[in-house]
């Protein structure tokens, strides 16, 4: 008999599941009181009252024990939370949930940074971007120096006193306009023109 020896081969085939990544996505803004318009950058003077706006959304999955952390605006104690409508204390596909941080009045310019954290369905922290918004702080000021051309005079005589005037502050101004109680001068004592920081 005449024996044929046959190969026989075998095909596996595996199905490998690839979840997408879960983000984490953070923005913010800063506004001019708790009416004002959100932007990346505004500006204020000393005695205006300024919030902190942030945003938190996730894709790929949901996230828990989410936490925010702002460097220039206390989260667990000066700021509210809206949008977390679903399951409380869930950050879902579904939601997106917004900080508003109230710093309050600012003396000086400021660009904090803001990141956030969440914990998704396998215990995985996952951390947010990092975002800033620029508050700048309008702080005029000028410094005038009065300098008379002698030392001293007799009584009746007359002398030349320069004034100088230097913008000590951020803001620019248009003119200037001063009086001198102990002089009495040929003019007014004005000047028109820009005067920059």
């Amino acid at each position: 008999d005449n024996f044929q020896n046959t190969a026989v081969s075998k095909t596996d085939t595996e199905t490998e599941n690839v979840t997408e990544k879960t983000i984490l996505t953070l923005t913010k803004s800063a506004k001019d009181g708790s009416s004002g318009s959100p932007a990346k950058s505004i500006t204020v003077s000393s005695t205006n009252d300024v919030y902190y706006v942030e945003t938190l959304s996730v894709t790929n999955g949901s996230l828990t024990n989410v936490k925010l952390s702002d460097s220039g605006c206390n989260i667990a104690t000066r700021s509210t939370k809206s949008g977390d409508n679903a399951t409380v204390g869930t950050l879902e596909t579904s939601e997106t949930w917004t900080y508003e941080c109230h710093v309050g009045t600012m003396t000086s310019s400021d660009s904090p940074d803001s990141t956030a954290y969440g914990t998704d369905a396998n215990g995985t922290k996952i951390y947010s971007n990092t975002d800033s918004a620029t508050v700048t702080v309008n702080t005029p000021g000028l410094l005038l120096t009065v300098e008379p051309n002698k030392e001293y005079v007799i009584v009746g005589q007359n002398d030349n006193i320069k004034y100088t005037v230097k913008n000590t502050g951020n803001v620019q101004f248009t003119e200037f306009t001063g009086s001198d109680t102990n002089c009495t001068t040929s003019g007014a004592l004005h000047r028109s023109g820009t005067l920059d920081p």
